[in-house]
């Protein structure tokens, strides 16, 4: 992706200044902050794809809420396999989260990309669930984070179905990596 915007794409531009106070109504749903712009597509009622447009450092006390205690900004679909059609992007090069990190739980369709992920909570990027979980076409670029695929409640695996998954652009020095738990990811 170029990082053209989709067709009928609602945009989102996400700045220290307004992460909690920037409005609107995604899928009939009005609200204030990016992380409940993004908890507004949990619900299930829309497909229209969300763009959000990181400029600047947004940190963790410019965030309205986190939907995760343990890692910060929550993607979460409604259920397992759920397309949630979002991309978080950073515009310029100074573009990053500081002081917290995602969770991406039972979602697909998520691009993450052009985005500093710095002293984050526990993991810069985690995909977790235990079961019932699938995460693909996420894509991580031009990012310096680690992501960390976590062990769930079926025999100690994460019983996630992990595919289309591209990492790229991540050669920095301070690159962490990836760290995947369990017996089948």
């Amino acid at each position: 992706n170029d990082g053209s915007l989709k067709a009928n794409a609602q945009v989102f531009y996400i700045t220290p200044e307004n992460a909690k106070s920037i409005s609107g109504t995604v899928d009939g749903i009005a609200c204030t902050g990016f992380q409940a712009l993004v908890n507004a597509r949990q619900k299930g009622k829309g497909s229209t794809p969300l763009c959000f447009r990181i400029i600047g450092c947004i940190e963790a006390d410019d965030m309205d809420a986190f939907g995760s205690s343990s890692e910060g900004l929550q993607i979460k679909g409604k259920k397992a396999h759920y397309p949630m059609n979002i991309t978080i992007e950073g515009i310029g090069n100074d573009a990053c989260i500081n002081g917290f990190g995602m969770l991406l739980r039972n979602c697909a369709s998520v691009e993450i990309r052009n985005l500093g992920i710095l002293n984050f909570m526990d993991d810069g990027i985690s995909i977790d669930s235990g079961r019932e979980t699938c995460i693909h076409h996420v894509s991580i670029k031009n990012t310096r984070i680690g992501i960390h695929i976590k062990w769930g409640v079926n025999n100690r695996s994460s019983d996630s179905d992990v595919h289309n998954v591209n990492i790229s652009g991540n050669n920095a020095a301070d690159s962490i990596g990836v760290l995947m738990e369990g017996h089948d990811n």
